[in-house]
């Protein structure tokens, strides 16, 4: 019953929720490792990743090429308030890559569109064929209970692709060491093998 799962009695994480564990006053792991990394962040860590980012800018702005960096863009607050850093503040030249999977609206797209158009930041749209995407999807979900893979490796491939074919020196992503840096393997987990090991065990490899 879900009454009978334990708690954590800050931040409510299950006990079902994989390498948890609580301390006396019913805390979990998870919340004590995260003041334990960012109670004095706010303080040093963030003057000194600062410095380095602005030296990296400055590295990669020094190299004159078309573009400085490469943003994956899904339309999402994260990387939207990213492409809007690169081009607002730090006054790079960007392209934004949007891996457009099949399940993303027609409004979406058209967001997208609308946000680049305004931070006058190239796009290039990548949309892989539909039946493949619905097979891999499908795949993960009945086999192994999650179906964010696929896309997390496509996305991945292709960025990593175009920024080599663009000679663009430099990929930023709209992730947050703060909420994500705790994901574990069995929640969000994206390597090759991994993947090779779902597709190969179905007989997609074989289509």
């Amino acid at each position: 019953m879900e009454q009978d799962i334990k708690r954590c009695s800050r931040c409510i994480l299950p006990e079902t929720y994989p390498g948890i564990t609580f301390n006396s006053e019913g805390v979990c792991n998870i919340c004590l490792d995260y003041e334990k990394t960012w109670d004095t962040w706010n303080e040093t860590g963030y003057v000194k990743s600062r410095i380095f980012l602005d030296q990296i800018i400055k590295n990669v702005k020094e190299l004159k090429r078309k573009y400085d960096c490469l943003v994956p863009f899904s339309g999402g607050k994260d990387s939207t308030y990213v492409l809007y850093l690169c081009r607002k503040v730090f006054n790079m030249n960007v392209l934004a890559v949007n891996f457009d999977n099949g399940f993303q609206t027609n409004e979406a797209v058209q967001n997208i569109k609308n946000t680049v158009e305004k931070l006058d930041t190239d796009l290039i749209i990548y949309k892989p064929a539909w039946q493949l995407m619905k097979k891999l999807v499908g795949c993960f979900l009945m086999n192994a209970g999650e179906g964010c893979t696929p896309c997390n490796i496509g996305i991945g491939s292709i960025v990593n692709k175009i920024a080599v074919q663009e000679k663009i020196p430099l990929i930023i992503n709209g992730l947050s060491p703060r909420s994500d840096e705790r994901s574990h393997r069995e929640i969000y987990f994206s390597d090759k093998d991994y993947f090779l090991n779902v597709v190969t065990r179905n007989g997609l490899l074989s289509e």
